[in-house]
């Protein structure tokens, strides 16, 4: 019913990460940058209160406090970012996927794997590219421009009804 190819280049990896940090990874990531931020602006905040009230040392060590927890928080980003980049097998080059009225496939060339709907977990949708969800961090992406058979307008309501999920959408979407 869809064939997909994706060829998986730099391109196709930079858009599963951001649709991850889109979607499922959003809430968690908007609570942790929210923590950072608010115990920095405490500690600048005494910071102020101890050089307002002539406490020398209290106040440098509010203001490292600060730096550390801002620093902190942009370490984290960066941490997510790599830790992505690693965690992808970028030994594959190209994948062609087949889905049917009962299971998609994988093919790689080197072989093919079969998998039942009922493992997906999460359908991801950006402006380029679909990504069906095996796990959090484990995942194929189907690239909008691979369609062979089929079209993504048609893909969508397909998959939405052979998994019983619904289509998380990018916030760029």
């Amino acid at each position: 019913m869809f064939e997909i190819e994706t060829a998986y280049d730099d391109r196709i990896f930079i858009e599963f990460q951001k649709l991850i940090n889109s979607t499922i990874r959003a809430p968690r990531l908007r609570i942790t940058r929210i923590l950072f931020f608010v115990v920095g602006v405490i500690s600048m905040l005494l910071l102020v209160m101890w050089l307002m009230a002539g406490a020398i040392v209290p106040a440098i060590a509010s203001g490292l406090m600060a730096l550390v927890f801002f620093a902190a928080a942009i370490f984290f980003q960066m941490y997510i970012s790599i830790g992505q980049r690693h965690n992808i097998n970028r030994s594959i080059r190209s994948i062609t996927y087949y889905f049917n009225a009962k299971a998609f496939n994988a093919e790689d060339g080197k072989g093919r794997k079969e998998s039942d709907y009922s493992d997906i977990k999460y359908i991801l949708e950006g402006d380029t590219c679909f990504a069906i969800m095996i796990e959090k961090r484990q995942g194929f992406v189907l690239d909008k421009s691979g369609f062979k058979k089929g079209s993504p307008a048609e893909f969508a309501p397909f998959i939405e009804e052979k998994t019983g999920l619904t289509i998380m959408k990018s916030d760029n979407n």
